[in-house]
């Protein structure tokens, strides 16, 4: 027969017992009320900043569809770069123009700098002839990178280079409900409209 001492350690296991499983039972409970409000969360996820913008409903966002430029070659005016050194904005129609192919780029047709006297076009910048990535050179049991840019002007585009459209769009006029509260800084007063990153390459090297 069980001494009362026995008993009390029983009853102390059981009590302990007890309440490990309402805290284990509490946990569960928390755990499924973070998974549910979560679930219900993933509805909102399209919703951005304070501005409750759907930017998946483009009828929401835009007063009216991007309209894209139509004028022709060499008609066009050039826009404000968006920030220092960005690509420009293509000035011209774009239309057969795509899709651009590392051996079938109607680009450099007007633009390749041995072209442009005759064209009226801009020239493709000497950064666009720039390896950026120099091969590693082994020099005996090491590799080593020269911090040299390898620049082949006038003779081949790098082919880093060849798809205009990763970085050239056309311009479009377009009204847009979502805020832009970005504010551009320009070193000099020309890179508002030109480059000058050809001379800034090495900036950082």
């Amino acid at each position: 027969m069980p001494s009362i001492l026995d008993l009390e350690i029983i009853l102390r296991k059981d009590r302990n017992m007890k309440y490990k499983l309402i805290s284990l039972s509490i946990i569960g409970i928390l755990f499924f009320v973070i998974l549910s409000c979560n679930r219900n969360n993933e509805s909102d996820e399209k919703e951005i900043d304070s501005m409750n913008a759907d930017l998946l409903k483009t009828e929401q966002n835009f007063d009216s569809m991007a309209t894209y430029i139509t004028t022709e070659p060499g008609e066009g005016g050039k826009f404000a770069r968006a920030f220092e050194n960005a690509p420009p904005l293509i000035p011209h129609t774009t239309e057969g123009f795509f899709p651009i192919k590392i051996n079938n780029n109607i680009c450099l047709s007007c633009h390749m700098p041995n072209l442009v006297e005759a064209s009226g076009a801009v020239a493709i910048p000497e950064s666009h002839f720039t390896n950026l990535r120099p091969q590693p050179v082994l020099e005996g049991e090491v590799y080593s990178v020269t911090t040299e840019l390898l620049i082949d002007f006038n003779k081949k585009m790098d082919n880093q280079y060849f798809n205009c459209s990763q970085c050239h769009v056309p311009q479009t006029t377009v009204k847009v409900d979502i805020r832009n509260k970005f504010t551009p800084e320009f070193r000099s007063k020309y890179v508002v409209e030109g480059s000058n990153l050809d001379e800034r390459l090495k900036e950082g090297l």
